[in-house]
């Protein structure tokens, strides 16, 4: 669901991690490839010391040095579309890549069986057609999620893997019948699914709808490190993702997206997490990372592991990367921007006079 909480904010000075980071910034930027356009580039921002959703995701631009062009948007089953932050995002050009969660507003869950089964005229097959409506009248192309990371213990109240493949079909047939052509279905699952055999309830391909309703592939990625209280190794997003990528494979006419990812910070080590960022950049313009159309990172609290810290400015060093990795041309920047050295708020403050210039990919 959408994230309307606010949070201190956390803003890191650590003298060490700017040096650390002050090597990674001649960084030989990877360029776009010839043969298609620039990965979308964006995020998910949560309310920190914001006066509205609009004001956090406008400051994490301008600490960033650039225009994001996609933001991830979560919304429950009967809420009306777009919202006023929706109507924003998109009129500024951005693609808006919008989960909806087999959840109403006021708290009920939808499970997947029933979703499946509405039939013309019931309650749940009119709000699929009202939603379909409002997503052709929206115009803007948009990528739409039902029910992210269906797989994950925490949905498994919602019913099975063919449950919910049932539910995606009845889903993606009612919005089509709509007209909403700029609609494209996005499924999100973990990372996870995609390396499980075929024998465990959680792999990908027990969940995958089929290729006449999926339009893109997402996979939800992370580097936990330690902060869920073992060590799970430091994982570059390449180790992390390329099961998905292989699966990608499998379904060439499919574009892959990574609906969130991130990473933690390595105490012992405070440029860790920038060079993270610039390998990620670098990874998608590599030879066989041509499906992949947009990268959204998660800059968020997580509700679940408090210990582990996606925020983009957990450090100075870390708040620079992000920006470095969003100016690489394969995202969409140019390769020009100068890092600043300030952390997201001060970055985002230069910004506001125009030291670091704000672009639309």
């Amino acid at each position: 669901m959408k994230q309307r909480q606010r949070v201190p904010f956390l803003v890191g000075a650590a003298v060490i991690a700017l040096a650390a980071l002050a090597a990674l910034t001649t960084t030989h930027q990877p360029q776009a490839s010839a043969a298609g356009e620039p990965l979308l580039f964006g995020a998910h921002t949560a309310m920190r010391n914001a006066a509205t959703e609009s004001d956090a995701f406008a400051r994490l631009e301008r600490g960033t040095g650039r225009t994001l062009a996609a933001a991830r948007i979560y919304g429950l089953w009967d809420e009306p579309f777009p919202d006023r932050y929706e109507q924003w995002l998109s009129d500024g050009g951005r693609t808006l890549v919008y989960s909806v969660k087999a959840r109403r507003v006021n708290g009920t869950d939808v499970p997947w069986a029933r979703i499946a089964a509405a039939a013309p005229g019931t309650t749940l097959h009119s709000e699929m057609k009202r939603l379909g409506d409002q997503l052709r009248t929206f115009e803007h192309p948009i990528y739409v999620i039902l029910h992210h990371e269906p797989e994950a213990g925490v949905n498994t109240a919602y019913g099975t893997s063919d449950d919910f493949v049932a539910a995606w079909r009845k889903f993606v047939g009612v919005i089509r019948g709509q007209g909403a052509g700029n609609v494209k279905f996005l499924l999100a699952l973990t990372d996870y699914s995609f390396s499980l055999p075929g024998s465990d309830r959680r792999a990908a391909t027990k969940w995958y709808p089929g290729d006449d309703v999926v339009d893109a592939i997402g996979a939800d990625a992370y580097n936990w490190f330690r902060c869920r209280g073992r060590d799970e190794g430091w994982k570059s997003l390449e180790e992390i993702i390329e099961p998905f990528r292989r699966f990608g494979d499998t379904h060439p006419g499919k574009e892959l997206w990574l609906p969130e990812y991130g990473s933690v910070e390595d105490p012992a080590d405070p440029g860790r997490k920038a060079r993270w960022f610039l390998d990620a950049a670098a990874l998608f313009a590599k030879p066989g990372w041509s499906q992949f159309r947009g990268v959204l990172y998660f800059h968020d609290e997580d509700a679940t592991h408090p210990r582990c810290d996606w925020w983009v400015d957990s450090s100075p060093a870390a708040s620079n990367g992000f920006a470095q990795m969003g100016d690489a041309p394969i995202l969409g920047g140019t390769g020009g921007v100068e890092p600043c050295s300030g952390g997201l708020v001060r970055c985002a403050a230069r910004a506001t006079v125009g030291a670091i210039r704000e672009r639309r990919p």
